[in-house]
């Protein structure tokens, strides 16, 4: 964020739903970035990440989207959640698998794990300040 601020790039970010409230679904998610591009005149590029990838998937069908970005996430066909798709895996979950806390429907990243899952190939200093910033999403579809 602060490189397009930077480069004097306009973004709007946005707390999904699913962030906060233990039974938004990824509707609700997408219901939500769909509601955002509604203020904005013009194209847009929704950028998502890991599950943002689910819930930009479903929001790019809104008309202002010129282009969808996936980094480090879930590129879903239609139907698809990020609990139940067709994206292959290994039967060993490794890293990723140990780093995620799953109950009740949430996820979570374990902090204490977070570094070898999701920032092995990053600066110390980069991984360490990282390590605690995932947010806990739903399961529900």
């Amino acid at each position: 964020m602060p490189l397009l601020d930077a480069a004097a790039v306009p973004l709007v970010v946005v707390d999904l739903p699913s962030v906060s409230h233990d039974n938004a679904t990824l509707h609700d998610d997408a219901d939500y970035v769909r509601g955002a591009l509604d203020s904005i005149e013009g194209e847009a590029v929704l950028v998502g990440h890991s599950y943002g990838g689910a819930v930009i998937s479903a929001a790019g069908v809104h008309p202002n989207v010129a282009h969808l970005v996936f980094l480090c996430a879930f590129a879903l066909e239609v139907g698809e959640s990020a609990s139940r798709n067709s994206l292959q895996g290994g039967d060993d979950p490794g890293e990723l698998g140990a780093a995620i806390v799953i109950a009740d429907k949430v996820y979570a990243v374990d902090p204490d794990r977070a570094v070898a899952a999701f920032f092995h190939d990053c600066a110390p200093d980069v991984a360490s300040a990282r390590r605690s910033t995932g947010r806990r999403v739903t399961l529900r579809s």
